[in-house]
């Protein structure tokens, strides 16, 4: 598979992760260019390319987005806009969108990575656990802890979802 193929197949998935990991479609795009940019860069002169090229994308994708957060010192997150991924004119905040922002924003970077890859991208516990540096019992952990805090969360903000409801239990 070459880097063009690496692209149309991972392009909109990759975009997607640094839209919610950047929280701005624009930075978003230019952190796409450089993910790609750096795995082309990586994968020349290497006879065979790695196990996993999602994870191996992905990787390199929270590898980025994290320096970038940590350059602008931006560990606050902006407001969630689920619109930015499939790149409206008019992004529209709900209500709901606020909130689910706000409960994410409590989460420290790494657990906020975990909980986008399993619960928006869905991806198994050793494929995150791949692309953020952690074996996959680490990974499921880290994402039963964050699932607990954000129904905690939910609970203590007067939400009437039951908790299987409210985050999905994957």
């Amino acid at each position: 598979m070459s880097v063009e193929d690496w692209v149309t197949a991972y392009h909109e998935r990759i975009y997607k992760y640094c839209c919610y990991m950047l929280r701005h479609p624009q930075e978003a795009e230019d952190a796409v260019q450089e993910v790609f940019l750096r795995a082309w860069r990586s994968s020349e002169g290497k006879a065979e390319e790695p196990r996993s090229v999602q994870a191996w994308l992905y990787r390199i994708a929270h590898n980025h987005c994290l320096n970038r957060l940590k350059r602008r010192r931006l560990l606050v997150w902006l407001p969630f806009r689920p619109e930015w991924p499939e790149r409206s004119a008019e992004p529209a905040a709900t209500q709901a969108a606020a909130s689910i922002d706000e409960l994410l924003g409590r989460l420290a970077p790494l657990d906020r990575s975990i909980v986008l890859l399993r619960l928006a991208e869905e991806r198994p516990y050793e494929e995150i656990g791949a692309a953020v540096g952690l074996t996959p019992g680490a990974v499921r952990k880290r994402f039963e802890r964050a699932r607990k805090r954000l129904q905690a969360s939910i609970q203590r903000k007067g939400g009437v979802a039951r908790e299987t409801e409210s985050i999905p239990i994957v």
